[in-house]
């Protein structure tokens, strides 16, 4: 991926975030799935014309960081092995991509679990997607930055960690009805590293709240005669007094696998502690306490092969400051994807 994105508006200047910058990323992966074993090993590469550890006109040391990932790095992206149990149930154990089908609001989908899951599938429909499928993890040490006891981020030892199961109904195939209900435990977040705080509520520095988070996503997808997609989000942190909730809101058109356009309209007001911010998509809210717009239109040559231009409004509508209440952040972005 190759991305170029302009940023204005802000409302403090300097901002950790430039007005204008580049970023380049490959991700090589090898993955195989037999009739008993899975198995998994990817890494990320990136490289950006800034160094957002030490990004321009900021004095040291770095007090916030809006990014999840490390703008000059080459890290490990997938390490997992797993086994069928059965033709329903698998187990796997590593670093893994989220197996819970959660939107940006709750979970950056750069980012990985690192522990187990387990994926039961009680029954599978004619498609190739399940009707019914149950599926739980346990997570530790899974950010890019730190979020251990280990000023070195090893997932050894005490650090955040995030517990969490789902249950997914879907119904029909080329029209498709689907409703997921996740529920998320975070532990121990005074070990998460402070740069990324984001817009939780913190005194001195760490998180004071807990963050139990129940979410339902409802689905709705037509192949036919146009492909349509429709999601909806709501969730709440059910160990907070105030600023719990969140709502997300999505509007898909095309594909870029059965044509060559896709648009895409996304809306979402999320409170200041409905989720832990620093586990949220970084691409679009910056974590929690915004509202804002995003529309994204793409173009596909092949289907291994698209070009994207993604615009984005947002403002913290929960600051502690009354007069960037009101302030809007914009956000363009033109990015070309390419897989081999």
């Amino acid at each position: 991926m190759v991305r170029h994105e302009w940023n204005d508006g802000f409302f403090s200047k300097p901002d950790p975030v430039p007005a204008s910058r580049t970023r380049f990323q490959f991700r090589p992966r090898f993955e195989v799935e037999t009739r008993t074993l899975l198995m998994g090993l990817g890494a990320d590469v990136n490289y950006s014309r800034d160094n957002n550890l030490k990004p321009k006109d900021i004095t040291p040391p770095l007090a916030l960081i809006r990014d999840n990932y490390d703008s000059r790095s080459i890290r490990l992206d997938l390490a997992y092995l797993g086994v069928n149990l059965s033709s329903a149930i698998k187990i796997t154990g590593g670093r893994m991509i989220m197996p819970l089908r959660l939107t940006e609001m709750i979970w950056d989908k750069d980012l990985r679990i690192q522990g187990g899951s387990v994926v039961w599938t009680l029954h599978q429909g004619t498609t190739s997607e399940p009707t019914a499928r149950i599926a739980g993890i346990y997570s530790r040490g899974s950010h890019v930055f730190v979020d251990s006891a280990d000023p070195k981020g090893s997932s050894l030892g005490e650090g955040v960690t995030l517990k969490g199961g789902s249950l997914d109904l879907g119904f029909g195939s080329s029209k498709r009805v689907g409703v997921v209900g996740s529920y998320l435990v975070f532990n121990k977040l005074d070990h998460l590293e402070r740069m990324i705080r984001r817009q939780n509520t913190r005194v001195d520095g760490l998180l004071t709240r807990e963050y139990e988070v129940i979410d339902v996503t409802l689905r709705f997808r037509t192949d036919s005669p146009f492909p349509i997609q429709v999601a909806l989000d709501g969730a709440r942190n059910r160990k907070a007094q105030d600023q719990k909730d969140g709502f997300w809101a999505a509007l898909v058109l095309g594909s870029l696998q059965d044509m060559r356009f896709r648009g895409e309209y996304t809306y979402a007001k999320v409170d200041r502690d409905v989720t832990v911010a620093a586990y949220a998509g970084d691409d679009f809210f910056w974590g929690t306490g915004w509202l804002g717009h995003r529309a994204e239109i793409a173009f596909a040559q092949s289907p291994k092969s698209s070009f994207h231009v993604i615009g984005q409004i947002q403002r913290f509508k929960d600051s502690s400051n009354v007069e960037e209440r009101t302030n809007w952040m914009k956000r363009l972005r033109v990015e070309a994807r390419r897989t081999f």
